[in-house]
């Protein structure tokens, strides 16, 4: 955490909501800005932060986040001269939203419609400009070892479907590739 709150960037760190924990997120001082620190979740339930002594600070278990992160992206973060960072494939993103949306308990499906609707904001967007993406994505999601991942895939596509955020055109595009492919 010290490099991060050390930098020039102004970052503040942001309690964990058990105060006994430490935190995994930061906020950029009078920006909306927010960064959170993450790492792959290792064992089945471990969510407890972990310590990432290269960055001197805690991070959050995230599951299938190996998924997620493989295959990012280069990107900029607009402001001053700008800043280059990673983010995932966009196709890996959606997927891994759906998976996301499927593992959360009962106390967290206001969270969980709201991971189905970003997932299907993004499939949308990406069934008409760019389908290989959604493609390539699956095929990586049919390659995940588990058939915990790839059932959570169909599951929650299922939940998708009903909820009427796609297009037809969208959703036969996706149909096809769930099935193709996970």
């Amino acid at each position: 955490k010290q490099i991060i709150t050390k930098s020039e960037l102004d970052f503040l760190e942001v309690p964990a909501l058990d105060r006994k924990a430490p935190s995994t997120s930061f906020i950029m001082r009078g920006r909306e800005y927010k960064v959170d620190i993450l790492t792959p979740m290792r064992g089945a339930t471990n969510s407890k932060p972990v310590l990432i002594p290269s960055i001197k600070s805690h991070a959050t278990p995230l599951r299938f986040l190996d998924y997620l992160i493989e295959g990012a992206v280069e990107a900029v973060v607009v402001g001053g001269s700008g800043i280059k960072v990673h983010v995932p494939n966009p196709g890996r993103f959606a997927i891994h939203k759906l998976v996301v949306a499927r593992q959360r308990g009962v106390s967290q499906q206001i969270k969980a419609s709201k991971d189905l609707k970003q997932a299907g904001c993004i499939f949308e967007i990406l069934a008409t400009d760019r389908p290989w993406d959604i493609e390539t994505a699956m095929e990586a999601a049919g390659r995940v070892n588990g058939t915990k991942f790839t059932n959570a895939v169909k599951e929650s596509f299922d939940r998708l479907e009903g909820l009427d955020i796609l297009s037809k055109k969208a959703l036969a595009i996706i149909k096809m590739l769930v099935a193709g492919c996970v």
